[in-house]
């Protein structure tokens, strides 16, 4: 409270006090008392003086306090019943600020919520800071590598840093039973993985101690698998369903956000084995652990790096073959896409800033220029008593108005796009439930909802304040100290400079996305589909039968009109299974494994090189010659041949495969072009198929060559595959699909930017059309008297042009230096173009100035059309 309402209040409370002692003195007086004696004796009757001086005191402080909240928030009514009338009478212009508001806050709350799961809405885990996934690093390639069981139970022995740990791995499924066959992803975990992760089952419970090893049986549920094919039946717990031709009992249901390892897992089982009968080199499983307080990261990696070196000097056949330990974070440990979705989260957070502030700037330039419309009224309750803060309120009041109209609006286009986008969302990618707008989000809306009025109203309301009354008054148009014509000059130039950063980035991602979409990929994915297939072992328990089943389904596929040829593979190109082997010349061997080169390893069956279109160069395909009983046999491609035989003829030759201690000595019998292996690039530089009658695999991929569009001969190739096997569930998929897969970095930014920059072009012209009509408006007297005396409609239409174009090119060399910096920043992430690519830099200015001059046609042709005789009479 203001210290000089404390002093009346002390005052106002010290008065009344004094008027009750003097009225008690009185009577004391009456009673005979002299004056003196009169007064002791009133302060004595009366008690604590001191007490009841502060207690009325308080009561009257709060007393005040209330009255003036009271004042404030009727104040504050005011101004808003004011304002709703205010805008009410003026729709045209409320609707083109509040649609203007929607689209720049709407492309914030829609970007937020789309990265929401992602990266901010908390895990479905205990304590999610504590817990962090561990790798192994070999010194060659610095790849992560998975750990062993035994490795794991080493770390938990010795190392402090951790209160638990546990371990997991995944793969595929058939999933059958009365509901039909379906494809799902497993994932095995160590018995205790679930307190580790510290989520119990929303259902039933979790493994048990001792449900680790052969013969368990024990299977939890997702939760979305759950509803979809069990119709969220808590019936289902203790029932037997069918995996991998198996029966499993369902011991618990998860809860709707857990998604471990990532959301495609649909089942978790405990692993067959045990750490007692596991290899130490069979490094296939991720261990996570939980950290005990007081550790971080980088002291736990310190300590496991430590454990490191002696488990290396006593395994040095295992972990004596890596490096280093690696501690991640669990969010960026579980997602393979976590550097792209930062950038992602960058790139596009500061597009939807840049367009907020656009709208921002745009709406502001809307209200200096109505505030000239408003001056009179200012002025008038200026004049009546007014002060400068109060006008400010009712004009921020009116802003807030505004900016709570476009929140909503915004929040339900938002809600739109949200709902269209959250769709095709890949389940690959790990997150926390679906986008949508949950709590945080409307916050976020709110926050943003509510500070928005300060950086589009602040200015205007200041500046509308401070006019001269007299002239004011006078006139109805203000003299105003604040800012002026030049001021909302600038603010057009802000508006295009940030609309031209944000569309310049937008090219360079487009045409970075149409140079993807140009490279050759080695391989024809337009004319292929794509199948994955595992056939259980209760239907097919041998190698024979596994085989006979794939002959099956390949004879049933290449029978097929429109089907070209049809063939197994492992693993599919594109497909993020980078499955690689190590090889050398026979002039190697004996060297240190170590120092051999790396390629992407294939397993393939006759007619795979057809099926995708990939061009052979030198000696011949893989044929029955190739079986199990023959020397083993390779097709290398142009990288490895070059690499072992740079400007030779590598068929015929012998390549050693594997490791130096035990090599695999294979025959070349074809040289094929390269292909690209992940994300459009040639990863380790070359690729090794080997034939899959010598190679065995029970899981395969089948791709089958199509003559037509692939998405006309789905329906048939489905058919044909339950009919060779009705128990393997065939998920069917165009080979471009997977190809699109690695291409989402790309062009994902490119829609939502590309949206972003039409967004931004079109507020930009808004800005322009809006200063350029103020201005004509303005200078209609000067105009008429120019047409008066000879100016022809031609020149006043020119000059309005010219000042169009005078108003863009500020913003524009400024938007351009801001764009070759913009550019820079994406360098990283740019595709066939450098990050000052004149193309997309001169397009993006050309198209700004024909903006420019298309924004300022209409003022200019309204100009030329002025009336000298009406404007000289107005005079």
């Amino acid at each position: 409270m203001p210290s000089w309402t404390r002093r009346q209040a002390l005052q106002s409370v010290d008065e009344e006090l004094e008027f009750h002692l003097s009225q008690a003195a009185r009577e004391f007086e009456a009673r005979g008392s002299s004056p003196e004696e009169a007064r002791e004796l009133a302060l004595a009757d009366f008690g604590d003086l001191e007490f009841t001086r502060n207690y009325c005191t308080t009561q009257h402080e709060r007393a005040e306090k209330g009255r003036q909240r009271m004042g404030r928030t009727e104040g504050l009514l005011q101004d808003l019943r004011y304002g709703l009338r205010t805008l009410f009478k003026n729709p045209g212009y409320t609707f083109v600020i509040v649609l203007t508001l929607a689209v720049g806050i709407g492309a914030n709350v829609s970007i937020f919520s789309l990265l929401n799961p992602y990266l901010f809405r908390p895990l479905a885990f205990e304590d999610e800071d504590a817990l962090v996934q561990l790798g192994q690093i070999d010194p060659a390639q610095q790849f992560e590598h998975r750990h062993s069981l035994p490795q794991l139970v080493d770390y938990e022995q010795q190392s402090r840093a951790f209160e638990s740990m546990g371990g997991y791995y995944y793969g595929t499924a058939n999933l059958t039973g009365d509901e039909g066959a379906e494809r799902v992803i497993l994932s095995w975990v160590t018995d205790d993985m679930m307190a580790v992760l510290g989520t119990d089952p929303i259902l039933g419970r979790a493994f048990l101690p001792g449900e680790q090893g052969p013969g368990t049986d024990a299977l939890l549920l997702d939760h979305g698998l759950w509803t979809r094919r069990y119709g969220a039946d808590p019936g289902i717990l203790g029932r037997s369903v069918m995996v991998d031709g198996a029966p499993r009992t369902v011991v618990g249901i998860m809860p709707p956000d857990f998604g471990f390892p990532f959301n495609e897992v649909k089942l978790w089982a405990p692993m067959e084995t045990l750490p007692s009968n596991a290899s130490r080199e069979s490094n296939g499983m991720l261990i996570v652990g939980r950290l005990n307080a007081g550790w971080t990261l980088e002291g736990a990696e310190a300590e496991l790096n430590q454990i490191h070196l002696g488990l290396a000097r006593e395994y040095p056949d295992a972990d004596g073959r890596y490096e280093r330990v690696s501690v991640t974070a669990i969010r960026p440990a579980l997602n393979f896409a976590w550097e792209g979705l930062r950038w992602g989260a960058i790139v596009l957070g500061a597009a939807v800033g840049a367009l907020l502030l656009i709208a921002c700037v745009n709406v502001a330039g809307l209200m200096l220029a109505r505030s000239a419309v408003r001056a009179r009224e200012i002025s008038i309750r200026a004049a009546v008593g007014a002060g400068r803060g109060r006008l400010v309120r009712q004009l921020l009041a009116e802003s807030l108005l505004l900016s709570l109209a476009g929140g909503a609006l915004g929040v339900g286009l938002a809600s739109i796009l949200i709902g269209t986008v959250s769709a095709t969302l890949p389940d690959a990618i790990f997150r926390v439930g679906d986008p949508g707008l949950d709590t945080r989000v409307l916050t976020f809306s709110l926050a943003l909802t509510l500070v928005t009025p300060l950086l589009f109203g602040l200015v205007p309301a200041l500046r509308a304040s401070r006019a001269d009354l007299v002239t004011a008054l006078k006139t109805g148009q203000p003299r105003s100290r604040g800012v002026g014509l030049g001021g909302r000059k600038t603010l057009i130039g802000v508006q295009m400079a940030l609309a031209l950063v944000l569309v310049a980035t937008t090219g360079l991602m487009v045409r970075s996305f149409v140079a993807l979409q140009q490279v050759d990929l080695g391989f024809d994915p337009g004319r292929a589909l794509a199948v994955e297939l595992s056939p259980g072992e209760a239907d097919f328990p041998s190698r024979s039968d596994v085989d006979a089943y794939y002959e099956r389904a390949l004879a049933a596929l290449e029978g097929l009109p429109g089907v070209r040829a049809a063939a197994t593979a492992v693993p599919l190109p594109m497909n993020h299974e980078l499955l690689s082997t190590t090889y050398a010349g026979p002039e190697q061997m004996g060297t240190d494994t170590e120092d051999w080169p790396r390629a992407m390893y294939f397993r393939v069956s006759d007619g795979y090189f057809e099926s995708m279109g990939i061009e052979l160069l030198a000696g011949r395909l893989f044929d029955p010659r190739d079986g199990s009983d023959s020397q083993p046999t390779v097709i290398i491609s142009e990288g490895v041949a070059g690499r072992l035989w740079p400007g030779q003829n590598a068929v015929g030759r012998v390549a050693l495969l594997g490791s130096a201690e035990a090599p695999t000595e294979a025959r070349i019998v074809g040289v094929a072009e390269d292909v690209a292996e992940e994300g459009f690039a040639d990863v380790f530089g070359g690729q090794i198929y080997r034939p899959t009658a010598q190679s065995y695999r029970r899981s395969r991929y089948i791709v089958v060559g199509i003559d037509g569009p692939p998405s006309t001969m789905i329906n048939p190739v489905s058919v044909a595959l339950r009919a060779a096997g009705p128990s393997v569930p065939a998920l069917v998929r165009p080979m471009q699909a997977v190809v699109d897969e690695n291409a989402l970095g790309w062009s994902v930014p490119s829609l939502l930017l590309g949206l972003a920059g039409l967004i931004a072009i079109g507020l930009a012209s808004l800005g322009i059309y809006g200063l350029i009509s103020y201005q004509t408006l303005q200078r209609r007297t000067e105009m008429g008297v120019r047409l008066a005396l000879g100016a022809t409609a031609a020149q006043v239409r020119m000059d309005v042009m010219r000042e169009g174009i005078r108003l863009a090119v500020p913003g524009l060399l400024v938007g351009l230096a801001l764009s070759a910096g913009a550019g820079q920043l994406l360098a990283s992430r740019l595709y066939g173009i450098g990050p000052r690519d004149p193309l997309t830099f001169i397009g993006t200015a050309l198209l700004f100035a024909a903006v420019a001059v298309v924004a300022a046609a209409r003022p200019a042709v309204r100009a030329a059309r002025t009336s000298p005789v009406r404007v000289l009479k107005a005079e």
